[in-house]
């Protein structure tokens, strides 16, 4: 444009927004409905919804109840042959139809391969079915090209720090599992218990599988007994030390149990 108005012979004069109302006419168009529908791109899932939403017992009942008057369900509406829940469109589990929806939603140039919340946001505006968010992190969780080329967002974890080094013996230990040895006097497993200051260790005889209260009356046995509560205790995240047995056992004695990283065996290298 500059070397059109080249060869015009003009002033420059600033105009606040509020008076300057004729130049948006130029930059802005009103939008049409009409033109939208003919210029938008067309979806077939719309016709799937519909027969899908037939052949469902629980939508058809629904349907059924809408047809014949009964006002007093103010949560679902027929619009367009298509049964409504709070104004999004009920998807039924049917196929790979909700899986569909999803892909459209994220995979899609609309989509963008964006993150759960976004993804979960743009179907939820429209379409409706019970563990919506649970399928779209699986989803997005799968996702080829996410896991391919997106970029880490969390923040990076802390330098690596040794762990103190006690004041007595066993008042902080570790403990681990040895399994899938072969059977001998009815075992097949050991449960290492090892003081973090003297390195004295206690090699328990169980069987697999044990429970978590088998665990704890062992403990009790062989360590407790013999060396006292200890102030703490570091352990991988087995679902043993994990469970809230567990958890609740050791705070109520005032025993705190420290957790190692998934997939970090180091943290514990001591019984490792």
């Amino acid at each position: 444009f500059v070397s059109k108005l080249m060869g015009f012979d003009f002033e420059i004069v600033y105009r606040p927004g509020r008076q300057n109302t004729v130049a948006d006419a130029l930059s802005r168009r009103e939008d049409v409905a009409e033109l939208d529908a003919v210029t938008g791109p067309t979806w077939a899932v719309w016709a799937e919804l519909r027969k899908a939403q037939d052949e469902d017992a629980h939508c058809r009942d629904v349907i059924e109840k809408l047809n014949m008057g009964h006002d007093e369900d103010e949560d679902h509406d027929i619009h367009d042959d298509l049964l409504l829940y709070r104004g999004r469109v009920i998807v039924p589990e049917a196929g790979s139809l909700r899986e569909d929806i999803i892909r459209h939603f994220h995979d899609s140039k609309f989509g963008g391969h964006s993150g759960v919340f976004r993804t979960w946001m743009r179907i939820a505006s429209t379409f409706y079915w019970p563990g919506l968010r649970g399928d779209v992190c699986d989803y997005v969780g799968r996702c080829d090209g996410c896991q391919r080329t997106k970029a880490d967002a969390r923040r990076p974890g802390g330098l690596l720090q040794p762990l103190p080094v006690p004041a007595r013996i066993w008042e902080d230990i570790t403990m681990d599992f040895i399994e899938g040895l072969p059977l001998s006097n009815g075992f097949n497993g050991v449960m290492v218990v090892v003081d973090r200051l003297t390195k004295y260790a206690h090699f328990i005889p169980l069987t697999h599988p044990y429970t978590v209260k088998s665990i704890a009356k062992l403990f009790v046995e062989y360590v407790m007994k013999l060396h006292g509560v200890p102030r703490s205790i570091v352990s991988d995240r087995d679902q043993i030390f994990m469970s809230s047995f567990w958890s609740e056992f050791y705070k109520f004695q005032g025993t705190e149990l420290s957790m190692s990283s998934a997939y970090h065996p180091q943290t514990d290298g001591q019984t490792e």
